[in-house]
């Protein structure tokens, strides 16, 4: 369909479950290929927390997924999107009832997913990356190693001048190491020994396939890169891209080190739930996960229930528009849409607050 421009455009709809969440991304596309993204959504959903450690996605994890998928149902529903693509990873890919599972999403959705392999997932990556980095210099580097750390894999690529060389997916996320090392039940100490034991040997079987030491600059995307990212520059975890020396994230990896799991909570910030839920199993309470605001009283917990929440709209001023009127220096008529209205419950016992005492 053609936008204001006269550019004919098309409406697509793109969702990604991975181990620890599911994301959506709805844009715009011009027949130039340019692409707009107009609106993004996650929604944290630990599949991984189950196939890693039993093999098996449970019903009440499967609950947890369509709820999700049938809120993007409605987003994507809402901007008219026809055009789906719609993929799942290692923590489907990896679960026994794989196709049950799908199953059952098509059937309550209409979204129709495909479990990708790690050459098609380090295929997608690179063209993701070449796309949004083609003038970095890092891209024009001799070699450059781009890699996608997820919850449930992590994902090589060795650049030469921006072009593959080699590529290989291996089984290092946060999400399966925590299942698969059954950290809960060890001391903070020893679950150091055990991480660094794990991944070293996962990087003497890297270094077979990829000369590391020859590796001048590193490319990471993910939910925790963004959150090491948003650590160490201030900025926030949508920024587009931020650069970190060396020195700088081998300090931060010595600090977090150095902290048990009440400590992050304490000290790191957590700006949105794909942090928050990104392999700490301690920012779960009961399966739910925690959001921090900013703006919550102190030393309180609320708990919403949104099936007993809904947003009842003013009668005379929903989705209305103002009058048309054409600002200063600008070509472009403007109108705002008003939208005035409450969120009310219909079971107040369903909600909840619980208001903690700090010792002294």
């Amino acid at each position: 369909m053609p936008d204001s421009s006269g550019i004919a455009t098309e409406l697509i709809g793109v969702l990604d479950m991975g181990a620890s969440a599911i994301r959506l991304v709805v844009a715009e596309i011009d027949n130039k290929r340019n692409v707009r993204v107009i609106e993004e959504a996650s929604r944290g959903v630990l599949l991984g927390r189950d196939t890693f450690s039993g093999g098996l996605i449970r019903s009440q994890t499967v609950d947890a997924a369509l709820e999700a998928l049938d809120g993007f149902r409605e987003i994507m529903d809402g901007y008219g999107v026809r055009d789906v693509r719609a993929v799942a990873t290692s923590a489907v890919r990896e679960a026994r009832n794989a196709d049950m599972f799908l199953d059952r999403i098509q059937g309550r959705t209409g979204i129709r997913f495909e479990i990708i392999n790690e050459a098609e997932e380090s295929r997608l990556v690179y063209m993701a990356v070449r796309h949004a980095l083609r003038r970095h210099a890092s891209l024009k580097s001799a070699r450059t190693l781009l890699v996608e750390v997820g919850g449930g894999s992590t994902s090589l690529t060795l650049l030469r001048r921006g072009e593959p060389m080699r590529s290989g997916v291996y089984a290092l996320g946060a999400v399966r190491l925590r299942q698969q090392l059954d950290l809960r039940r060890h001391t903070q100490e020893l679950q150091v020994a055990l991480l660094k034991r794990y991944i070293a040997n996962v990087i003497e079987e890297i270094r077979l396939e990829i000369p590391l030491d020859r590796v001048s600059h590193v490319i990471a995307i993910g939910g925790d890169v963004r959150f090491v990212a948003a650590q160490l520059t201030g900025t926030e975890p949508e920024a587009d891209v931020r650069e970190i020396s060396r020195d700088q994230f081998l300090a931060f990896c010595d600090e977090v080190e150095r902290m048990d799991e009440d400590s992050l909570v304490d000290q790191i910030r957590y700006t949105n739930t794909d942090m928050a839920d990104a392999g700490f199993q301690n920012l779960m309470f009961k399966g739910c996960p925690i959001t921090y605001d900013a703006d919550a009283p102190a030393n309180t917990m609320d708990f919403l229930n949104f099936r007993y929440l809904r947003v009842v709209g003013h009668s005379d001023t929903w989705f209305k528009n103002t009058p048309f009127v054409r600002p200063n220096n600008r070509d472009a008529r403007t109108s705002q849409i008003l939208c005035y209205g409450q969120f009310v419950t219909m079971k107040r016992s369903a909600q909840g607050r619980l208001t903690f005492t700090p010792h002294a």
